[in-house]
Parts: C-alpha cells; structure tokens; sequence
C-alpha cells in the first residue's frame, strides 16, 4: 500500500511540472494571434466571445482546409505574409530592380516556402473560388510591451454605428489610395480601418490592426463589441465560422491517415491494441479450468460423478438429501414395506437417533454444512441400516 502511494505521489508531481512547463514554458516574445493562445499576444478571449455569443466557432490546426461555402473562413496575417493571395503585394515588392544593379550583383534564388504554407494558401484561394468569404485580421510584429493609446472613435462609412475603441500605441489605417478596389467600412473620418475586397465572387473583409482583439485589449472600451458586430455582419446565413490556426504557426502535422479522416487514426490505434493483447495472451488460457467429460458406464461412477460435482458446489446438505432419500428405500426393502407407505410412515420405523437425523436433513436444506458433520451424519445412517438389515435377517432366519 505505501508503495502504491508513493507512486501516486510522484506521478502527480510529473504531471503538475509538465503541466507548468506547458503553460510557462518557451518564449512569450513572439506574438502568436491564435484562437489558443491563452497569453496577452492570443486570441483566446475573442474565440470564447464568439462561442458565448451562440456563434458556431471552429478552430482546425490543418494546413489543408475544406470550408463550406456558406462558412466564414478567419486567417491571421502577420507581416503581410498572406498578401500575395490577396493581391495586395506592397510597392516596394513589385518594383523591379535596374538592369545594372541585377547585371553587378549575384541574384540570390527566393527562399521556397514551407509545404504548410502553401497548402494553407491554396486552401484560402479556393475557398475564394467557390463564392466563401474570408475575414483576415493584420497584425504586426508587438513584443510584450503594447500598450493602448487612448481611445479612438470609429465609424461606418454612414456613420449609422459608432465604437470607442483602444487600438494599440501605433496603430495602422489605410486610406482609399493604398488598395486598390477596397470598399471602405469603418474607420476615421479620413482613414478606414475596415475595409472590403470582392475577388469575384468571393468576398474578403480586411482589419487593418487587429491588436485590439488581442487579450490583453479586447476587454477595454468597446472593443469586444467591435469585433463581434464584425464577424456578425460578415458571417453567411447557416454556415459556421472556421479559424485557420495554420495561419499563425498554429499548424498540425497530419500524415496520411489524418488525411484520411478522424477514424483513420482511432481504428489503427485499436488494431495496434487487439493485436497486442491477441499476442500476449497467445497460449493462455481464460476462465474454468476444462475438465474432461466422459459418460458414466455404471452406477458406480455415476455417484462419483455426482459427489464430485456437489463438492465443487460447496452443497453438503444436497449430498444429505441424497443420502436421506437412499436410506428410506433402503428401510423399504429391508422391512418390504408397501410402496404407498408414506415416508414419515417409513421413518417411524427407524431408531430413533436415526429419526432425529433425518428430520435434521431436512431442517438444514439451503444452510452451509461443515463436511466433517455431513460424513458423520451419513456414516451413522450407513450403520443404522446395516444394523437394521442384521436384525431383519435374524429374526427371519428359521428356528
């Protein structure tokens, strides 16, 4: 018992480190705007504000997304790393260098892109395809050392809803020159921080700084009210809002069963486990131990048959019973006695400790009875008969 505590004890005390490592453990400098992330940097407060709201959230760690049409895709983007896919490559990268600078100086080849990343682009590409809309949130680079200014108040473009919200310390506006093809939704009376695209026919809503949806800042002002008025807005009739945690490093390596489906990876897990319990129960047996079973050829074996299953049943006042039952036609044939004389009849006839003992028979039925005092009480019937049969013989023998 004290070993089994003490290994309880440390079990628990490796949970409770691992669980603490988990929580704190690794650098918290690099923001991480996911719906997981439960640090000041995440989103974590925004997901469970949609999912108190009664709105269908769903957060999926794959590279490789399969949204319905109706569903409102969420992507972060962090640095403009997703703004090729929305053609909104900045100036200074499609500006071409000059013939001489490329001609002096050694081009070096652009970096390739992780896999992850490319699927996750092709993912947000069809999905635009096929009519979807997709909600992208811009961050920027922030240490941990963000802080809100001061209020600002933003407004749609008819300025039928208003919202005081803290943004960060430098936050970020577009004006109607910077993108081309941008419908402004909210912001400033000069700059817009809401703005929408029609890729044709899918539709994309762009927040230019979405610092005020992080953790650290959604409980300030109206902030939690700007945000959910915006997924509101946006989100189709029927469909369900997915959150790509693959667009903030958020990835899950899925090999080919994941792709499979969820019950790929369950069933291989059973049939690793039937397996090895087939394996290590090869030559074992289970349950009763089987015993041979032969038909009696006599009477003789038959009684031994039937002692050695009572025996195994713990059940000495059945084998009494037995023997009580023998002992009555015993008496019957020893005095020939009618057969329509009744038992109690047939046992008035006895000695008298032989009556006591099987009136005792009866009495014990269903009672658990010692094996030593079942042999003794059928031994003293055996030698009540015999002696019964003795003197039957001699009073019958002539004179």
């Amino acid at each position: 018992m004290k070993n089994a505590n003490r290994v309880a004890l440390i079990l628990a005390i490796i949970l409770i480190a691992a669980s603490l490592l988990f929580v704190y453990g690794g650098s918290n400098n690099r923001a991480q705007p996911s719906t997981v992330n439960t640090r000041g940097l995440g989103l974590a407060a925004f997901g469970e504000l949609l999912k108190q709201s009664g709105l269908p959230l769903q957060q999926d760690r794959s590279a490789v997304l399969n949204p319905g049409k109706n569903d409102l895709l969420i992507v972060t983007n962090e640095d403009g790393t997703l703004n090729r896919i929305f053609g909104r490559e900045s100036e200074a990268d499609t500006i071409e260098p000059p013939v001489s600078e490329v001609l002096s100086e050694e081009v070096t080849p652009p970096a390739r892109k992780p896999r992850e990343q490319v699927l996750l682009e092709q993912s947000i590409e069809r999905h635009l395809k096929q009519g979807g809309r997709v909600l992208t949130l811009e961050f920027l680079s922030l240490d941990n050392k963000v802080s809100p200014e001061p209020p600002v108040t933003l407004s749609t473009t008819d300025k039928s809803k208003n919202f005081k919200v803290a943004l960060s310390d430098d936050p970020y506006f577009f004006t109607t020159d910077d993108i081309a093809g941008a419908i402004p939704l909210i912001g400033t009376s000069t700059e817009f921080h809401t703005y929408l695209i029609d890729h044709k026919p899918g539709i994309e809503m762009v927040v230019t700084d979405a610092t005020f949806l992080r953790n650290r800042f959604i409980a300030k002002e109206q902030n939690a009210e700007l945000g959910l008025w915006l997924v509101q807005r946006f989100l189709p009739s029927g469909g369900k809002i997915i959150f790509a945690e693959a667009s903030a490093g958020n990835v899950e390596q899925r090999g080919a069963l994941d792709e499979l489906g969820k019950w790929a990876p369950a069933a291989l897990w059973q049939f690793l486990i039937t397996l090895g319990v087939a394996l290590f129960t090869l030559n074992r047996r289970f349950g009763i131990p089987s015993r041979e079973i032969t038909k009696a050829r006599g009477v003789k074996e038959l009684m031994s048959a039937m002692s050695l299953t009572l025996q195994r049943a713990n059940r000495h006042d059945h084998a009494l019973l037995i023997v009580r039952a023998n002992a009555i036609d015993q008496v019957r044939r020893i005095l020939r006695l009618s057969a329509g004389l009744s038992e109690a009849e047939v046992i008035s006839r006895m000695h008298p400790d032989a009556q006591a003992i099987m009136a005792n028979i009866i009495r014990l039925q269903g009672q658990y009875i010692p094996k030593k005092d079942a042999v003794n009480m059928a031994h003293f019937l055996e030698q009540h008969l015999k002696q019964m049969e003795f003197e039957e013989k001699a009073r019958r023998a002539p004179q």
